[in-house]
């Protein structure tokens, strides 16, 4: 039995603001509140994920896909951009994070217009 398309989209962005969670917390769980950059890019990044796919659990309307694509993008580059790619701990969670993040809203891109096996042989 397959899942609905509104199911399995609840299910990424609830995983996805999960991600988020992680990364909005790992400031206070790996000590790296004393590290700005690494501080202030977790608690922004994951913020915004974490917003963003809770809203759009709850309001199905609007597609925050796209934005998990940007925003996991934007945790994976910010140890280089934001300079703290020296601090093992904070890259390793953007990364982690990041790649989460992209991979679901990938996903649910790809979910979203691929057609589904039936619907091919019925037509």
């Amino acid at each position: 039995m397959q899942a609905s398309k509104s199911t399995q989209r609840t299910v990424v962005r609830v995983l996805a603001a999960l991600a988020g969670t992680a990364l909005l917390f790992s400031p206070f769980v790996l000590g790296l509140t004393a590290a700005t950059a690494a501080a202030w890019s977790a608690w922004a990044i994951g913020f915004a994920i974490f917003a963003g796919n809770m809203s759009m659990a709850v309001d199905d309307r609007r597609r925050p896909d796209v934005a998990n694509l940007a925003l996991g993008a934007a945790a994976i580059v910010a140890p280089s951009l934001a300079g703290f790619s020296d601090e093992p701990g904070a890259l390793w969670i953007h990364g982690v994070t990041g790649l989460a993040t992209l991979s679901l809203g990938a996903y649910a891109l790809w979910a979203l217009v691929a057609p589904r096996r039936g619907a091919a042989e019925a037509a």
